[in-house]
């Protein structure tokens, strides 16, 4: 089909596609799956092809489930550059609206593709983000005068997963599948999101009338849960090996390490929970080839048949995960879980698993401590992991979250490990009062954030894991950048000179309060206020990108007057506000909107701006007139602290009218008020 109808289509001016463009090749052959918000939603699923893209509009997006086909309506062939597209297509252009990338990955036809398609029956295997094993484009016929055919589009199979259980002998011991770090939770339909529990990773292995709780390395716990193991004698399996987590919980419901610790210690299963999310065997059936969906379905059918109230089926969730995310964030628990629900049980850290942590909670390993002044007690302990070359590297100090009991203890243990060497090969304590210790114990420390040279801030212990080898200790970065992960040139450079906080302080500050500022900034066009030199000094406005500022994105979007673009950037995470702390951003304007939706804004704001000679009580009182009114309008109204006194009371609308019907109505507010006065 070539580029010529491509091209025809688009006025290039005004469209920030691709005209043309070579692929940066990473795959043998790439397809790309692109979620287009076009007058009505849409997926363009595109292999790569005798140069080009061979594309299809597929109206309700890829099933994961053999049993559903989908329309697939062919289009012009792409060029291999529009794989990397992403944007705003201005209105008035063929396929306004925005455009981005759901999943990409690698294609392998099973024959010639060529043939394939001139026959009408392309099958090829899939290996991307979120589309796996086999599928199949069937060719139905030509619709209208065009020359373009309707197709449908299927998953055949998983190629490489078995699609029933073998028969196998019980395992002594499977390594558990462990979770990669990343700093927001995957989308799509082939994800399935759990709570993260805040315990002991726990296997239950049932052989006849016996039964083992093994640690995550192996070793056999079951007299320290002693009542647990008893409950599971309820399980009704001839053999069976369980995966799950061994909690505490307390009065509100939720899971804590340090009360773990404590019942453990005590000899005590006061309030000790299972709570399952795998099944990796059941009598003589080895499950781990089969996909997730199908072993919790299993264990779903066992764990109802077993009369327990202390093992309990770890629920799992479809729907978005960042609306799971968010809603265990505020709950206050750890975080979730994500898991690809057609993979197969793979023990060691992988992709298939991710965890999204609303705390920073991670293990590091004791390297020393220092004594307290008085030369008795703990004082503080000296933290370290090992990095990629399996180095010990020092991560910062912790002062906190031990009590007496608690530093007697870890006390007795460093006894038995005194070493007279430095143990830290990379960034060593500067502390003179250290002892170290031999880098065997491991420890559940909750932290702030890190500082710019990885470094721990506000640090707080929280107890030893017994069931984790310091050597497995790695430092563990989320795959999106932290604020540690931002390079900043300068972090002790000064920005506000008044209360001499740097730019790595405000960083820092941005990252702790980032589930609070996020939704206010993420994705809605933004106006920045830079300083160079920092408060107090030069400044000036920025709307559009000017080189490229980390984390941060610009697209073109379409004014009233017709023909005229202008540029607008915005961020999608956390990342971008830290890389506009690298520019030296001091204010952030967001606009009333959002990127994929300019047209129609989702917020009003009044801007209370009184004269200097304006008495402070009549600023307030005007804010609660306007208030009142709103709420006779139906409409609730927030308040927002701006400048000296200044006030703004911001109103969320739903984006349904125009930016001259919103600034009309708001305009007759203010009138209004102004008439009563």
């Amino acid at each position: 089909m070539g580029l010529k109808e491509y091209r025809k289509k688009r006025d290039f001016k005004k469209t920030r596609e691709p005209s043309s463009g070579k692929l940066k090749k990473e795959y043998e052959r790439i397809f790309v799956i692109q979620e287009h918000h076009a007058s009505h939603l849409h997926y363009d699923f595109r292999l790569e092809l005798n140069g080009v893209l061979k594309s299809w509009a597929v109206p309700k997006g890829p099933s994961q489930d053999p049993h559903v086909k989908r329309l697939a309506i062919e289009v012009e062939d792409h060029p291999l550059s529009y794989a990397g597209f992403e944007g705003t297509i201005p209105k008035g252009e063929y396929g306004a609206g925005t455009v981005k990338i759901w999943d990409h990955g690698e294609w392998v036809p099973t024959d010639a593709p060529n043939a394939q398609l001139k026959k009408g029956h392309l099958e090829f295997d899939l290996e991307g983000e979120k589309m796996h094993g086999r599928w199949m484009l069937v060719r139905t016929h030509s619709y209208g005068n065009s020359k373009k055919n309707n197709w449908l589009l299927m998953k055949k199979s998983d190629t490489k997963k078995a699609v029933s259980p073998k028969k196998g002998k019980l395992p002594s011991f499977v390594p558990p599948q462990l979770a990669t770090l990343t700093s927001h939770p995957p989308e799509g339909k082939n994800w399935l999101h759990e709570i993260k529990y805040d315990g002991y990773r726990t296997a239950c292995r049932i052989d006849n009338k016996k039964v083992q709780l093994l640690t995550r390395s192996g070793l056999d716990w079951s007299d320290k849960y002693k009542g647990l193991e008893k409950e599971c004698h309820k399980i009704p399996a001839q053999s069976a090996y369980l995966d799950g987590e061994v909690v505490w919980v307390d009065e509100h419901g939720k899971t804590q390490f340090q009360g773990l610790q404590n019942v453990l210690t005590n000899q005590k299963n006061d309030n000790i929970y299972y709570y399952v999310f795998d099944l990796l065997h059941l009598n003589g059936e080895d499950l781990q080839e089969l996909p997730l969906t199908e072993r919790k379905r299993l264990l779903l059918a066992l764990l109802k048949k077993t009369k327990s109230k202390r093992i309990l089926y770890s629920e799992h969730f479809e729907t978005r995960g960042s609306e799971i995310f968010a809603a265990s964030c505020k709950m206050d628990l750890e975080g979730i879980i994500s898991k690809q629900a057609d993979k197969a049980y793979e023990s060691g850290r992988g992709k298939s698993w991710v965890k999204s942590k609303c705390k920073h909670v991670q293990e590091f390993v004791i390297g020393g401590y220092t004594p307290r002044k008085n030369g008795t007690g703990l004082g503080s302990l000296l933290m370290g992991a090992f990095d990629q070359n399996h180095k010990f590297r020092f991560v910062g100090k912790i002062g906190t979250g031990y009590g007496f009991a608690e530093s007697s203890m870890l006390l007795k243990k460093f006894k038995k490990l005194h070493a007279k060497d430095n143990p830290f090969e990379v960034k060593t304590p500067k502390e003179r009062a250290a002892v170290y210790v031999k880098p065997q114990l491991v420890a559940n420390v909750e932290f702030g954030a890190w500082t710019g040279d990885k470094v721990l801030r506000h640090a707080a212990y929280k107890g030893l894991r017994e069931d984790k080898s310091a050597k497995d200790v790695l430092l563990a970065e989320p795959a999106a950048a932290t604020a540690d992960e931002v390079k900043f040139t300068h972090p002790d450079k000064i920005l506000f000179p008044a209360s001499k906080n740097t730019k790595q302080d405000l960083a820092n500050y941005y990252t702790a309060i980032q589930k609070s500022i996020l939704p206010h900034l993420i994705n809605r066009p933004l106006s920045l206020l830079r300083c160079p030199s920092g408060a107090g000094k030069s400044c000036f406005f920025q709307k559009h990108a000017e080189g490229t500022i980390p984390g941060i994105f610009s697209d073109q979007i379409g004014s009233k007057t017709k023909g005229e673009m202008q540029e607008i950037i915005y961020a999608k995470e956390l990342q971008g506000l830290l890389g506009l702390v690298q520019m030296n951003t001091l204010e952030l304007h967001s606009w009333g909107c959002h990127i994929n939706n300019i047209d129609n804004p989702d917020l009003i704001v009044f801007d209370l701006d009184p004269d200097p000679a304006v008495d402070w009580k009549k600023v307030k009182q005007a804010a609660l007139t306007l208030k009142k009114m709103l709420e006779r309008l139906g409409l609730k109204s927030f308040l927002k602290v701006t400048g000296g006194k200044g006030l703004h009371l911001h109103v969320p609308v739903v984006p349904e009218y125009s930016w001259e019907q919103i600034k009309s109505f708001a305009k007759t507010v203010c009138y209004k008020m102004m008439l009563d006065e």
